[in-house]
């Protein structure tokens, strides 16, 4: 398969067709040798101003083609805790997308003057300054999240005067690795992963849900809490991952895709850093599809990476 990249310029819009990622209800667990007052590990940071940094690293590679794409988003949040919602406000973005034909770059530190840049640089300059609010429900599963219709909405405005075609490839574009499942899934790491609670030391619980990763997967995660010392905590998780069944592509092409995941999320009472970790994901398998009446098997690689900081912000 040779995955098409067309990049976004004045009358049109890059990338691999591509979506990312979720969120998962939460299972019960067992009684046991019960950490007390754990569950003000989700307490610590609200109703403080907070600082959440975050990278995110993607690569896809069709083996057989040797076609890659490779995106690299940086991103900077404030966030904040009012009456039960969380706002977090999008202040620094930079986005690095690399495939074999062509490269894009974009980075809200600067100023842009060329109309053939701003334009193609609009799908990820809308979503500076956005505020999505999110909820976290008595699990520790960030439950809702909106404002990814202002993105949209920016999106509109920029580009109103280039017709309804440039909009919805730049809708589309800022969708391919940024879209609200990626959002929630990032901001899930500083927010959520912990119940309303006394965690147990070694307690496992089960998210089980689908990810955009950027296929339409499948995925198990098994959680982990321990207390490493004197106010520092770890909570672990490994997942597992497939092709979910109702994987469409609107191009004809059908994926077999299986895969694991595991993060690291550090939490803290008594330092500035107050939650970091990683998160690790690993895809592999086949994609088939038709070209010309030859039936066509590709190979496919995928990983994805992200790390992830929170802190008060000074």
């Amino acid at each position: 398969m040779r995955v098409k990249r067309v990049f976004y310029h004045k009358a049109i819009v890059v990338l691999l067709a591509i979506c990312l990622i979720a969120a998962f209800p939460l299972s019960s667990c067992t009684k046991k040798n019960v950490v007390k007052d754990e569950n003000n590990l989700r307490g610590i940071y609200q109703g403080k101003s907070l600082k959440a940094d975050f990278s995110l690293r993607v690569n896809i590679t069709d083996t057989k083609k040797s076609v890659f794409t490779i995106a690299l988003i940086d991103g900077v949040f404030d966030i904040s805790y009012n009456s039960g919602i969380y706002h977090c406000t999008l202040m620094s973005l930079k986005v690095r997308l690399d495939s074999i034909d062509a490269t894009m770059e974009y980075d809200s530190a600067n100023t842009y003057s060329d109309e053939a840049a701003m334009v193609r640089i609009t799908p990820y300059s809308s979503f500076l300054g956005v505020t999505f609010k999110a909820t976290v429900d008595s699990t520790g599963n960030l439950t809702s999240l909106s404002g990814f219709s202002q993105v949209e909405e920016n999106i509109r405005k920029s580009l109103d005067d280039y017709g309804n075609l440039v909009v919805e490839q730049a809708i589309f574009a800022a969708k391919e690795y940024l879209d609200e499942s990626v959002i929630k899934m990032i901001l899930g790491f500083f927010i959520g992963y912990v119940p309303e609670k006394s965690l147990e030391l070694a307690e496992n619980w089960v998210y089980s849900g689908k990810i955009k990763a950027p296929f339409m997967l499948s995925t198990n995660v098994t959680c982990t809490f321990n207390k490493l010392d004197d106010g520092k905590y770890i909570i672990s998780t490994a997942g597992t991952l497939k092709t979910a069944i109702d994987e469409k592509n609107y191009s004809g092409i059908e994926y077999a895709l299986t895969g694991t995941s595991e993060s690291k999320i550090y939490l803290s009472k008594n330092s500035e850093v107050l939650r970091n970790g990683s998160y690790t994901e690993s895809v592999t398998g086949y994609c088939y599809y038709t070209i010309d009446g030859n039936d066509v098997k590709d190979t496919v690689t995928m990983t994805r990476n992200i790390s992830f900081s929170m802190r008060e912000k000074v």
